[in-house]
């Protein structure tokens, strides 16, 4: 069996940041309905995706293919101990060197970015899609706003993203839509 003790670890922290989050941010109620099996980990090992560095990413197993002994791998390791048997349905995956030099607001913005990811699968008529066995909500992984999300712009600032441009983008957007709403009216 591979073991990944020496790069990937429990993330306690966050997992009970994220827990915290899903319960009492307004923007992520959808989740509190939902309430997907997550599973947070930190890597020691720089994350890159799609070319860069990231600070954490957040994925949706799918254990088949090439990498599915990998995976399960890592499941037997971390993921069913910590869930009490079951799969994650959404792994984060959280650099811990990144972490460890934010300060709390950072941490808090960077989990509640990752989670802003997760969002309800919908129908072609706006109808959120339910599980047949739950009843729970269906979720889906969704890109960036504008590499970040509104939401997280407007809950943290500008500052604490980082986000001066992405500001401006909204602002003009909002401008934009205001001088189209006014020629129709």
């Amino acid at each position: 069996m591979i073991h990944f003790s020496d790069t990937i670890s429990i993330a306690k922290d966050p997992a009970a940041m994220a827990a915290r989050l899903i319960a009492t941010a307004e923007e992520l109620e959808h989740l509190e309905q939902a309430r997907p099996l997550l599973l947070v980990l930190f890597s020691q090992r720089t994350i890159v995706f799609r070319g860069g560095t990231c600070a954490a990413v957040i994925i949706q197993p799918r254990w088949q293919g090439p990498l599915g002994m990998v995976a399960e791998c890592l499941l037997a390791e971390f993921g069913r101990p910590v869930l009490e048997g079951n799969d994650p349905e959404f792994v984060i995956l959280v650099d811990a060197a990144i972490w460890s030099s934010l300060d709390e607001e950072r941490r808090e913005r960077l989990i509640f970015h990752e989670l802003l990811h997760l969002q309800p699968q919908v129908t072609e008529f706006g109808v959120i899609r339910r599980s047949k066995l739950t009843g729970k909500p269906l979720l889906r992984l969704v890109p960036h706003d504008y590499e970040l999300f509104e939401a997280e712009i407007l809950r943290y600032g500008v500052e604490v993203c980082g986000a001066e441009d992405a500001a401006l983008a909204i602002v003009e957007g909002e401008k934009r839509k205001r001088r189209r709403h006014l020629r129709i009216a």
